[in-house]
């Protein structure tokens, strides 16, 4: 690396330069990618707004990850999990404005909640802890820890993610299963929500991960087939559904619970057993 430099290409749509390498033997400051000469043959695409060079425009389009499906899915409805608020919601006093005596219940209920948080639990494996950073570690460790304590780490259970993004906390979900059912591969299945194309970051060779993308406000849960699906290789039957999620700001929170509620409400064939979310602060 120390023969290379970062191209001088500015991309507006990240605020960011390009972080491809350019070497220093190369006469140009900008990486083969970004070069003056090539940057007059590229065209948006349509989908994703990616300028894509026109020669390999067409090949772009089949493939592109943005690409709207042919055919409208059944689990897919319009704003089903938006809710219509008919009165505005109050807007609560702020905290510098309360009462001294409710500002101390309130500190006292604060140590109170904090005082019955679970210690998180080292239960990954050393793959795990290189793989995560930070406090996206921390929050691996204790989702499944709490999991764990509340027996949710089983193969008979069907797992849904919301806001999967690179579904790194199913991976890692799905690793654990193994490790404590002492299987070669796993066999619970795991529905990834998201509605952009992320990549995923981990090997998903072991296990039955599921991709759907769509917005949360328009996902009909019970109408996913996969859910009480049984399947000869997976040789269990689904005793429940679990939601699991890590990446949710809080307005696809609600989506999410909106989401759950109308699957409750549905009479499903697999019920909802637990909800493991981290809520956004």
């Amino acid at each position: 690396m120390s023969g290379q430099s970062q191209c001088t290409f500015f991309i507006a749509a990240k605020k960011r330069f390009c972080p491809l390498k350019v070497s220093k033997a190369s006469a140009s400051p900008f990486c083969p990618n970004h070069l003056p000469q090539l940057e007059s043959n590229r065209i948006a695409c349509s989908f994703c707004k990616a300028p894509i060079l026109l020669s390999l425009l067409k090949k772009h389009t089949t493939k592109c990850n943005a690409k709207p499906p042919v055919s409208t899915p059944k689990y897919y409805c319009a704003d089903v999990n938006r809710s219509i608020q008919s009165d505005p919601i109050p807007t609560p006093p702020h905290i510098r404005d309360l009462p001294l005596n409710e500002l101390q219940t309130l500190i006292a209920k604060i140590r109170r909640a904090h005082e019955q948080i679970p210690k998180p639990h080292r239960i990954l494996s050393e793959d795990a802890e290189r793989s995560g950073e930070g406090k996206s570690k921390t929050q691996i460790q204790a989702l499944i820890g709490r999991m764990a304590d509340m027996n949710l780490l089983s193969s008979s259970l069907t797992f849904v993610e919301m806001g999967c993004g690179t579904a790194e906390f199913s991976h890692w979900v799905n690793e654990e299963i193994i490790k404590r059912e002492k299987l070669e591969n796993g066999v619970a299945h795991f529905i990834l929500v998201d509605r952009d194309a992320s990549r995923w970051k981990v090997k998903m060779d072991r296990g039955v991960f599921e991709k759907i993308r769509i917005d949360i406000k328009d996902l009909v849960l019970r109408k996913c087939a996969s859910i009480s699906r049984f399947d000869e290789k997976r040789e269990v039957t689904v005793e429940g559904l679990v939601c699991i999620s890590k990446h949710l700001c809080g307005a696809a929170t609600d989506l999410a619970l909106s989401c759950l509620k109308n699957y409750i409400n549905s009479d499903p064939v697999v019920p909802l057993k637990s909800i493991v979310v981290v809520l956004p602060t």
